[in-house]
C-alpha cells in the first residue's frame, strides 16, 4: 500500500527542521560562549571531515533511497539490494577512515588541533551505519523523525550542561558528533525488523557505475557547499569562518521546508517513471514547484529586510559582520530549492545522474574561481558572492537538462493573488520597521504578522496550491 506523500512531507519537514533548528538553538548559546574564533575552529574541522564523509558515503544516500523505493514490497529483492549497498559502504568507509587519520596525523595545519579532529572522527568511523537511505526508500519518515527528535533533545541538554567556557569547543564538537552517530546506531538496531543482511549471491558490480556518478556529483556538490569555508580557512581567519558559517546556517534553515516537501516525492517520481506514467510525473513536479514558490519568495524578502535583527537576536552583536553576509546570500533561498527540485529530484528519478555531475562540476568551478579573487579582499562577503553565482550556475544547468520532464502551470488568478500577498507582507514589514526599535520585537512581529498577512491574502484569493495543500493536510 502506497504511503501518503503529504504525511511523509510533514514528517520529513519536521525532521529537516529539527536538523537545523536544534543546531540553531545551540548556536545561539555556544556562539556567546565559544565566540567567533571557537565557532570558526569547529566549523573548519567539520568542513574538512565533510570531504571524507562524501567519499565514504559514495553516492549511496541518494541512490540507495531510489533503489529501495523500487522494491519496497519485495522482501527478497530488498534484502539483496540493501546487502550489496551496505557492504560497499562498509569498505568505502574503512578506506576513508585510514586515509583520514593518515592525513590529520601528518599535516601540520591539522596537527595543531589534533584533539578536535579526533573528537569528530566518530562520524566517519560509523559512517557505514548511516542507513537513513533505507528508511527513506521505505518511506518511513515517521520513524526517522521520532528517532531524531529524541536524540536531539538529549544532545541539546548535554550542550547546555557541559559547554561553559571558550575552551570547551572540542567537547562541543564531540557532543554534536555523538548525537549524529547515535542516529546510526538506532538505525542498525531497528533494522532487524525490516531487512536481512546476506553476503551470498550478491552482485556489487552493477551498482558501481551509478554510485560512482553520484559520488562525483555529491563531491562536486559538497565542494561548492563547503569550499567557501575551506578557502576562508586558507585565505582569511577563523573569525571570518564563524561569521560566514552562521550566516549560511540561517539560509539552510529557510531552505529546510521546501527541501522537506519535495524530497519525499523522489520515491513516487521514481515509481511513476519506471511505470511510464508521464502525466502523473509532470503533475507531481508542477505541484511541488508551486508549493516551493509559496515558501521561498516571502522568506527571501524577510531575510533581506530583517537580516540585522535576525543576527542580533540569534547570535548577538559579536556576529554583526554576519549581517552583511546574510544580505548577500538571501537569493540562495529562492535559487537552491528550485534547483534541488529540478536536479536532485527530477534528474535522479529519471536516472540522469550524470547531468547532476555536469551541473555541480560547473558550480564548483565557478565557486573556486570567484573565491580566489573575492575572499582575500572581502572575506566572508566575498565567499557569499561566490556562493550565489555558483548556485545560479547549477540551477540554470539543471533547468536546461530537466525542462523536458517539467510542466509548470500557474493560473493568472493564482499569480495575481501571489503578487498581492507578497506586496502586502512587504508593506507590513515596512510599517513594523517604522514604528518599533527593539530587535526582538521587530523580528517577532514581522515574522508573525507578515506570515499571517501573506497566508490570509492567499486564502482570500483562493490560491490553488495552498488550498490543495491545506485540504490534503486536513484529510490526513
Amino acid at each position: 500500500m502506497q504511503k501518503s506523500i503529504i504525511k511523509n512531507s510533514i514528517f520529513n519537514m519536521i525532521y529537516r527542521l529539527l536538523n537545523v533548528l536544534f543546531p540553531m538553538i545551540t548556536a545561539m548559546y555556544v556562539g556567546r560562549v565559544l565566540l567567533p574564533d571557537g565557532i570558526g575552529k569547529v566549523n573548519y574541522s567539520l568542513n574538512i571531515l565533510s570531504y571524507f564523509l562524501v567519499f565514504a558515503s559514495l553516492g549511496i544516500p541518494i541512490y540507495g533511497a531510489r533503489e529501495i523505493a523500487r522494491v519496497q514490497m519485495e522482501q527478497e529483492k530488498r534484502n539483496k539490494i540493501f546487502s550489496e549497498l551496505f557492504i560497499l559502504n562498509f569498505f568505502s568507509t574503512l578506506f576513508c577512515v585510514i586515509l583520514y587519520f593518515s592525513i590529520i596525523l601528518n599535516i601540520t595545519l591539522f596537527k595543531k588541533e589534533i584533539f578536535l579532529f579526533f573528537s569528530i572522527s566518530i562520524q566517519l568511523i560509523l559512517n557505514f551505519c548511516n542507513i537513513d537511505w533505507f528508511y527513506q526508500g521505505m518511506e518511513e519518515y515517521g520513524y526517522i523523525t521520532l528517532r531524531s527528535s529524541a536524540i536531539k533533545i538529549i544532545s541539546i541538554i548535554m550542550i547546555f550542561l557541559f559547554i561553559k567556557e571558550q575552551k570547551d569547543y572540542i567537547l562541543y564538537a564531540f557532543i554534536n558528533s555523538l548525537a549524529i552517530t547515535s542516529n546510526y546506531l538506532f538505525n542498525i538496531y531497528n533494522l532487524q525488523k525490516k531487512v536481512i543482511l546476506n553476503i551470498q549471491g550478491l552482485n556489487l558490480k552493477k551498482h558501481i557505475k551509478p554510485i560512482f556518478i553520484l559520488l562525483l556529483t555529491m563531491l562536486a556538490s559538497d565542494l561548492y557547499n563547503q569550499i567557501d569555508i575551506t578557502m576562508l580557512g586558507s585565505f582569511s581567519t577563523n573569525k571570518e569562518i564563524g561569521y560566514y558559517s552562521y550566516a549560511i546556517k540561517i539560509i539552510r534553515i529557510i531552505n529546510t521546508i521546501p527541501y522537506a516537501i519535495v524530497a519525499t516525492t523522489l520515491p513516487r517520481l521514481s515509481q511513476y517513471y519506471s511505470e511510464n506514467k508521464t502525466q502523473e510525473f509532470k503533475q507531481l513536479v508542477s505541484k511541488s514547484i508551486n508549493i516551493i514558490g509559496l515558501f521561498v519568495f516571502p522568506c527571501a524578502i524577510g531575510i533581506n529586510f530583517l537580516a540585522k535583527y535576525i543576527i542580533e537576536v540569534l547570535f548577538g552583536n559579536l556576529f554583526s559582520p554576519s549581517i552583511y553576509i546574510l544580505k548577500i546570500l538571501f537569493p540562495i533561498t529562492v535559487i537552491v530549492p528550485f534547483s534541488y527540485m529540478c536536479g536532485s529530484i527530477v534528474l535522479t528519478a529519471i536516472n540522469k545522474e550524470h547531468y547532476l555531475l555536469i551541473a555541480t562540476s560547473c558550480g564548483v568551478t565557478t565557486n573556486i574561481i570567484l573565491n580566489i579573487f573575492m575572499i582575500p579582499k572581502y572575506g566572508g562577503i566575498g565567499a557569499g558572492i561566490a556562493s550565489v553565482f555558483a548556485e545560479l550556475t547549477v540551477f540554470l544547468i539543471h533547468i536546461f537538462f530537466a525542462q523536458k520532464y517539467i510542466e509548470f502551470k500557474i493560473s493568472k488568478k493564482d499569480l495575481m493573488g501571489f503578487i498581492i500577498s507578497i506586496l502586502t507582507m512587504f508593506f507590513v514589514i515596512l510599517i513594523i520597521l517604522k514604528y518599533f526599535e527593539n530587535s526582538f520585537v521587530i523580528l517577532f512581529l514581522s515574522t508573525i504578522i507578515g506570515s499571517i498577512s501573506f497566508i490570509t491574502i492567499l486564502i482570500i484569493t483562493k490560491n490553488s496550491a495552498l488550498i490543495n495543500l491545506l485540504n490534503s493536510i486536513r484529510r490526513k
